[in-house]
Formats: C-alpha cells, structure tokens, sequence
C-alpha cells in the first residue's frame, strides 16, 4: 500500500480476476480507479499479473509483479506505473533498539 499527497490510497490487488492498482478515495473509502486499465493490463509486452508492494518513486508507482501464476518467467517483473502524484513521506520508527 502506497499513500499519494492527495490522500489517495494505491493497493495492489491480486487475484485470477484482477490484477491491478486500486485507488481509494481516504474520505469515503471508494475506489475512485483501478490502474492500469483492464485493456493495458492484457496488451502490456509484460502483463500485471498479482501486483504485491508498490512504493513511490517521484510520481510513479514503483509495482513489483509476483507472477505467481505466470508461466513466462518474464512476468516476474518491478514495473513502473505514472500516476500523476508523488508520495507521502515513509514515516520511520525512532528510538528502537
């Protein structure tokens, strides 16, 4: 889960029916997209197939591809996906040991 300077929420969402990104709207919690579109999902030379951790890297989404149920070793993929938006900052624990 990534969190964009909107307060949009990006979760990757992996299952045999949808492997995607889905934006949350924090206010109402309603999917306000689902990224990339179900065309681009399928016709991309390396397909999204069960996204798990994305993190941002300027205003795209750094996705890394599990392809767990993929065939073709080359869906075992770090994909990157503009959104438009950059990051909130990464909040790190502080006096650990």
């Amino acid at each position: 889960m990534a969190i964009g300077t909107s307060g949009r929420i990006y979760l990757p969402i992996s299952n045999p029916f949808i492997n995607s990104i889905q934006v949350v709207d924090p206010n109402n919690g309603a999917m306000v997209a689902e990224l990339p579109t179900l065309v681009d999902r399928v016709t991309r030379s390396i397909p999204y197939s069960t996204p798990a951790s994305v993190a941002f890297r300027g205003t795209s989404l750094i996705v890394s591809n599990h392809g767990l149920l993929a065939i073709d070793p080359r869906q075992w993929a770090i994909l990157e996906l503009g959104v438009g938006e950059t990051g909130l900052p990464l909040h790190y624990p502080k006096g650990l040991a």
